[in-house]
């Protein structure tokens, strides 16, 4: 057996929804809104913000203390002095001296290494070489500062 089918209607439910709505009460709020504007301490920074503000005064304080400090340090610290011509003079000699040393005995090698210890000792004399070079160049500008030791 079939179920019977409900009989079509000719009620107009949009209509019909309209008038009621126009006709009800509107519903008593359950709560009240809270106005912000009204608070006692609207507008006031609040106080977590006056701790973190002060946090970084005290940070700043304590960096510029640190700064203040290590000028200090520097300003008692080693001494600079420049070099005169004659102590720039004997430096560069004895470097030449002791670059030709090494020279002599880099030339005396042969031209093939066959062992990592001649190979090792080649590369450690070139290396010693290009250093007492450098040295000789920086000595030979116009203007050789020195910390002076105390």
């Amino acid at each position: 057996m079939h179920a019977a089918l409900p009989s079509p209607t000719t009620k107009n439910f949009v209509d019909a929804n309209k008038t009621e709505a126009l006709r009800d009460v509107p519903k008593k709020k359950l709560k009240e809104e809270f106005n912000y504007l009204q608070k006692k301490d609207y507008g006031e920074v609040p106080g977590y913000l006056h701790r973190v503000q002060q946090e970084i005064v005290e940070e700043k304080e304590y960096l510029e203390m640190q700064e203040r400090e290590r000028r200090q340090a520097n300003f008692h610290g080693p001494k600079v002095r420049e070099l005169s011509e004659e102590e720039k003079q004997d430096l560069v000699t004895a470097l030449k001296a002791k670059w030709e040393k090494i020279r002599s005995v880099y030339v005396k090698m042969p031209m093939t290494v066959d062992t990592i210890s001649q190979r090792m000792k080649k590369e450690e004399m070139e290396n010693q070489m290009t250093s007492i070079e450098k040295d000789i160049t920086a000595l030979s500008k116009q203007h050789v500062y020195v910390h002076e030791e105390e």
